[in-house]
């Protein structure tokens, strides 16, 4: 990867942090495109943005509303510019 994408990578993944860390789901879901999808840790799959961030304040009001804070990602790979999610799953 090169060292201005790396550079613009580990941004996103410091701001999903800081986000994350002060249970701030709108500028969290701002870092998703409007047709995102999202698993959370329990396996549920949240598809476009309105969704995540509805989902997620949801949780950060309840079950992660003391959640330990994120302090890094160690490891991420790039997927492809070209890669498509498979169809979700019927809910």
């Amino acid at each position: 990867m090169a060292t201005e994408d790396e550079a613009a990578v580990r941004a996103v993944i410091n701001a999903f942090i800081d986000a994350w860390n002060r249970h701030d789901m709108k500028m969290l879901s701002a870092l998703f495109s409007e047709d995102a999808d999202f698993v959370d840790v329990f396996g549920n799959w949240f598809e476009e943005r309105t969704a995540i961030e509805k989902a997620l304040t949801q949780r950060h009001a309840t079950v992660f509303q003391n959640s330990p804070s994120l302090r890094n990602v160690s490891r991420s790979a790039s997927i492809g510019p070209t890669w498509r999610s498979p169809t979700p799953l019927s809910s």
